[in-house]
């Protein structure tokens, strides 16, 4: 084997015996013990020996070019005993010299071993790093009371502990206790709280305490069996079978409340509604709330009577499901009287054509006769007013009043205008005249309702005085 080869297997045990001595500080079983003793002892003897061939070759590489310096300085031909005691001594002194360059050569690169080495071993954990992240194990945890338990766990990263000894930080899968439960923030790098928050944020584990990754067995369920059920607060607790879905022997007839698809009526509009409650978190499908515990279908519309009071529909409900739909009070009432005036009018002679144009020319004289003039009924109604009549004549009178003060103002302006500009401007002159006309006419119209309102109240208020003692 050649120098680089033994080189890369003095690293390769080196590292394997390190790997020995971790599992042996971590306080393993004593028959495995036992195993990794004499492994350490084998990994010692074969270092040793691939140490002691490596310092071999290098000095091979370092005698090779003396003796081929010898070889070409000294001549051949017959040497004589002086000569071959000066070879002797000069070859014996170059011996001592590459042992003892051989020996500080191997204290040279025993230094720089480590040193060349940092790179490997930064690469070789990064690649294990990567590659360990993400992997599914079961991992221990040690609860509150000391009791150590081994639950489901996923490995986060790698980290080098102070000791040497390397480490994982794992979040479980199934937490039964809130020190275990996974921080939502902690993977987005958001928790405010870091080693004081209440909730994990990651163990951290030695791997030779990790053990595989153990799938949960859903084929020996059965009614009445241990299992770990989780609640709405994350949380996994110990829990028993008592129902399970599919071995119900019952036959049950089952109609829904309401089989109309939800989001249906979107068809005929923008869809606004099903906009709304997916910005909210709704998820199709599932139950309203946050736990997605709620009703699954829509509410259907009734429709009620118009114009009914509350207590009314719910009674028209009531009769329908007591299967006693019948008229209603206001239609029997109409069939009672209908039943009564014709009881009362007793049997009909039948009608002829004179009896018809009777009918028609009475009813016209004494409907003439019977209709009073406007002016007469006014007058009538005004003399017997009532208080909400005098009400309403007293706001007409309050606002006839109003509008012959805004004319009054507005006449005042107009005159001072036409008085500025008389004999200046004709034109402006003449229009400003012909408005005042109209202004004019305009508040004697105001002033005869005036004064049209003031005697029907006073007419009021004398049948009040003449009637009320």
């Amino acid at each position: 084997m050649d120098e680089e080869s033994l080189q890369s297997a003095v690293q390769s045990y080196n590292g394997q015996l390190q790997q020995v001595e971790l599992a042996l500080e971590a306080g393993l079983d004593p028959s495995q013990q036992a195993d990794l003793f004499q492994l350490r002892e084998s990994l010692k003897q074969l270092i040793e020996l691939t140490e002691s061939s490596l310092l071999s070759v290098r000095r091979g590489k370092l005698v090779a070019p003396c003796n081929t310096s010898v070889q070409t300085s000294s001549p051949p031909g017959p040497y004589t005993e002086a000569e071959t005691q000066e070879n002797e001594e000069y070859a014996a002194f170059m011996a001592a010299i590459s042992e003892l360059s051989a020996e500080s050569e191997h204290v040279r690169t025993t230094e720089e071993i480590p040193v060349r080495g940092e790179p490997q071993e930064c690469e070789d954990s990064a690649e294990d790093e990567n590659g360990v992240s993400g992997m599914k194990i079961r991992a221990p945890y040690y609860s509150s009371w000391g009791t150590l338990e081994y639950h489901n766990a996923m490995i986060v990263g790698a980290e080098d502990s102070e000791d040497g000894c390397s480490r994982v930080r794992v979040l479980y899968l199934y937490p039964t206790h809130k020190a275990m439960k996974p921080c939502p923030y902690f993977l987005e790098e958001k928790c405010r709280f870091k080693d004081s928050c209440r909730f994990s944020h990651g163990q951290l584990v030695a791997v030779e305490e990790l053990q595989p990754f153990q799938e949960p067995d859903l084929s020996s369920l059965e009614m009445g069996s241990a299992c770990l059920a989780r609640h709405s607060d994350g949380i996994w607790y110990s829990a028993r079978i008592t129902v399970m879905e599919g071995q119900s022997t019952e036959d049950v007839d089952w109609t829904p409340v309401c089989s109309s698809s939800f989001a249906g009526w979107e068809v005929h509009t923008r869809g606004i509604g099903s906009k709304l409650l997916a910005q909210m978190g709704y998820q199709f499908g599932k139950g309203l709330g946050k736990n997605a515990e709620g009703r699954l279908e829509p509410i259907q519309a009734v429709m009620l009577p118009k114009g009914k009071s509350l207590d009314h529909c719910v009674e028209i409900l009531q009769r329908k499901q007591e299967g006693k739909v019948g008229p209603t009070k206001v239609r029997k009432r109409g069939i009672h009287h209908k039943s009564v005036n014709c009881g009362s009018k007793g049997p009909k002679s039948p009608r002829t054509v004179f009896d018809f144009l009777n009918d028609k020319f009475e009813g016209k004289v004494a409907e003439e006769q019977s209709r009073p003039s406007t002016a007469q009924r006014s007058r009538k109604e005004m003399y017997h007013a009532s208080k909400s009549s005098k009400k309403a004549l007293s706001v007409q009178l309050f606002q006839i009043l109003e509008k012959i003060q805004q004319t009054q103002k507005e006449m005042r302006k107009m005159q001072e205008a036409l008085t500025r500009n008389v004999g200046r401007d004709s034109v402006v002159t003449a229009q400003l005249r012909a408005r005042l006309s109209e202004v004019q006419k305009q508040l004697q119209q105001l002033k005869e309702q005036e004064a049209c309102l003031q005697q029907e109240q006073t007419k009021a208020n004398t049948h009040k005085k003449m009637t009320e003692f």
